[in-house]
C-alpha cells in the first residue's frame, strides 16, 4: 500500500492474520474416454463439484481442449471440454487444466529456471557490490565479462561482505541462501531481471496446451489470435527461513474502472503442490461480489463496526490507486474471507490453475510440520515422476509460470502493441493484462533504473556464456513475435 512504508507496516495493516486454508484435490473422471462419455451424456451444467463438493475440485484434461488431428475426430469430447471451462469459471470464478504439460516438460522447465537464477544471481552480485564499492565489479580492467564463482577474487579484498557472498547455483545448496539469490516480491513472485522474457517464461506460454487453454476459455477458434502476456515466475525456495508470506489477500481488477469480466490470469504449475509445500490460495466465488461490495455499503456486514472499517479501507485504497488495478483486500472483511471459501488447490505437476481476475486470491506458504496424512488431502503421483522432479527441483519447492492470455480482439490500442514489443526488447516484465503494456513494478520508480541494470548485466553475461536466458525479439519464433502482437500500422 502507497503510504506504508515498510513491509511490517503492510503486515500490520494488510495481511489476513488466522485464516484457515481448506486444501482440496484435483480429480478428472477418470481416463479420457470416460470423461468424454460423462460430458456427452450429463451435459456440461452437471460437470461441477459433485456430492464431495468439498473436498474435490474437478480438473479437465487437457487433452479435452487442445486443437488437434484427434480433437477434429473426437468434436464432442474437445467441445464439451471448452464449455466445462467456461462453466467451471463463470461458476466458481476458477478451473483447473490437468496435465497440460509432461513430467519432461516440467524437468526442462525446471532447468530453465535455475539458469534465469543463476543469471539473475549474477547481476544481483554485481550491482551490490558495484554499488557498495566501485572496486567489487567482479569486472576485469572494466570491460570484459568475468562469469563470477566462488573462487573469483575482486579487485578490493578489503570489501567485507555478510553472509553468504557467492552467487547462486543449483548444485550448490549452501548458496540458495545467498545475499545475491534475486529479489522477490509477495509470495516468492519475481518481477524482476527481465523474468517476462526469460526463456523458461517462453517455453511455457508457447507449449501448445497452454495456448489451447487460453482459447478454449475464451472460445476462440483460431488459436493464432491469441496474445500473451509478458508476466513473471513464482520460485519458493525450502526451509523456514525462505518461507514466503501468507495472507496477502488481494483483486487484480479495479472495481470503478472495470466492473465487469475482463481477464482470466493464469498459472502453470511445475511441483506437486501439497499441504506442506503450499501454493495458490482462492476464495472461490467471490467474483460474485464485484464490483458492489468495494463500492457500495454491505448490507450483510456482520457487525456495523466491520463495514464502516471495510467501506473505509476500500474507499481510501481506490482513491489512492487512481485507477491502477491491484486492489487488497481488508482482513477484517469477514464476509470475503470466510473459511469455507478459502481454498488452496493441490495442483500436479504440469497442471494450470485459471482465476478471474475478480477473484480474491493470495498465496500460502504452507505447514512445514505437518505430516502429509494428516492434512485435508494429499496429492497423487508416481514415484518415479516425483523423483525426477525433484532431481531437477534442486531444492525448490514450489515452482511456476504466471502466464494470461487475451484475443487480439481484446487490444484495440495500437499504443499497447508498440509498449508490448518494446518490453520484449528492453527486458521490461509486464503484469497479467495483455491490453495494458503496464511493467510490473511500475509502481516504485526507484525500481525503474536498477531493472535496466539488471537486465543489461543479464545480457553481457548471455553474451559471454552462449547460454539464452532472456529472449529479445531477434530470438522469438515468428509464432512467438505473433502471440507478442504486431502494430496494425
Amino acid at each position: 500500500m502507497d503510504h506504508l512504508k515498510t513491509h511490517e507496516q503492510r503486515q500490520e495493516r494488510w495481511y489476513a492474520k488466522d485464516v484457515i486454508t481448506r486444501y482440496v484435490r484435483v480429480r478428472v473422471k477418470g481416463d479420457d474416454e470416460a470423461y468424454r462419455k460423462s460430458s456427452c451424456e450429463r451435459g456440461e451444467q452437471d460437470n461441477a463439484q459433485d456430492d464431495d463438493e468439498n473436498d474435490v475440485v474437478w480438473g479437465i484434461p487437457a487433452s479435452c481442449l487442445v486443437v488437434n488431428e484427434a480433437a477434429t475426430k473426437d468434436k464432442c469430447k474437445h467441445i464439451l471440454g471448452g464449455k466445462q471451462l467456461r462453466w467451471n469459471m463463470e461458476t466458481y470464478g476458477f478451473a483447473v487444466v490437468t496435465g497440460a504439460l509432461s513430467i519432461d516438460d516440467c524437468s526442462q522447465a525446471l532447468h530453465l529456471a535455475w539458469d534465469f537464477v543463476e543469471a539473475a544471481s549474477d547481476a544481483e552480485q554485481f550491482l551490490q557490490q558495484t554499488k557498495e564499492s566501485p572496486m567489487c565489479s567482479g569486472l576485469d580492467d572494466g570491460s570484459s565479462f568475468v562469469v563470477p564463482t566462488a573462487d573469483t577474487p575482486t579487485k578490493n579484498t578489503s570489501c567485507d561482505y555478510t553472509g553468504t557472498a557467492t552467487p547462486v547455483r543449483r548444485d550448490e545448496r549452501e548458496t540458495h541462501s545467498s545475499r545475491f539469490f534475486p529479489r522477490s516480491v509477495e509470495g516468492g513472485i519475481f518481477p524482476y531481471y527481465g523474468s517476462g522474457h526469460s526463456s523458461f517464461q517462453w517455453f511455457i506460454r508457447s507449449h501448445p496446451a497452454v495456448l489451447s487453454t487460453f482459447a478454449a476459455v475464451y472460445d476462440v477458434q483460431d488459436e493464432s489470435q491469441m496474445l500473451t502476456s509478458l508476466d513473471g515466475i513464482v520460485l519458493w525456495r525450502d526451509g523456514e527461513e525462505h518461507k514466503t508470506d501468507a495472507g496477502w489477500f488481494h483483486i487484480d481488477q479495479n472495481p470503478r474502472q472495470k466492473p465487469g469480466f475482463e481477464a482470466v490470469q493464469g498459472l502453470v504449475n511445475l511441483l506437486s503442490v501439497t499441504p506442506n509445500t503450499g501454493g495458490n490460495v482462492l476464495v472461490s466465488k467471490s467474483h460474485r461480489f464485484f464490483p458492489h461490495h468495494y463500492r457500495s455499503k454491505n448490507e450483510n456486514a456482520e457487525t456495523e463496526g466491520d463495514e464502516d472499517l471495510c467501506q473505509e479501507f476500500y474507499r481510501n485504497r481506490l482513491d489512492e490507486i487512481d485507477g491502477d488495478d491491484w486492489l487488497e483486500i481488508d482482513p477484517n472483511d469477514k464476509n470475503l474471507l470466510h473459511s469455507d471459501a478459502i481454498l488452496s488447490i493441490l495442483l500436479g505437476p504440469g497442471d494450470i490453475l485459471l482465476w478471474d481476475s475478480r477473484v480474491v486470491h493470495c498465496s500460502s506458504p504452507g505447514n512445514t510440520h505437518q505430516p502429509l496424512d494428516d492434512c485435508h488431502a494429499k496429492t497423487d503421483i508416481l514415484e518415479k515422476d516425483d523423483q525426477t522432479l525433484r532431481a531437477a527441483s534442486h531444492g525448490l519447492i514450489r515452482a511456476a509460470s504466471l502466464v494470461s492470455m487475451m484475443p487480439q480482439s481484446r487490444v484495440d490500442d495500437e499504443c499497447v502493441l508498440r509498449s508490448r514489443m518494446d518490453a520484449v526488447q528492453s527486458g521490461r516484465t509486464l503484469t497479467h493484462w495483455v491490453n495494458k503494456g503496464a511493467p510490473l513494478g511500475e509502481e516504485r520508480p526507484d525500481e525503474v533504473e536498477k531493472e535496466i541494470s539488471r537486465v543489461q548485466r543479464m545480457r553481457e553475461r548471455q553474451n559471454h556464456t552462449g547460454v539464452p536466458v532472456l529472449l529479445s525479439k531477434e530470438h522469438l519464433t515468428d509464432k512467438q513475435i505473433q502471440m507478442v502482437g504486431l502494430p496494425r500500422n
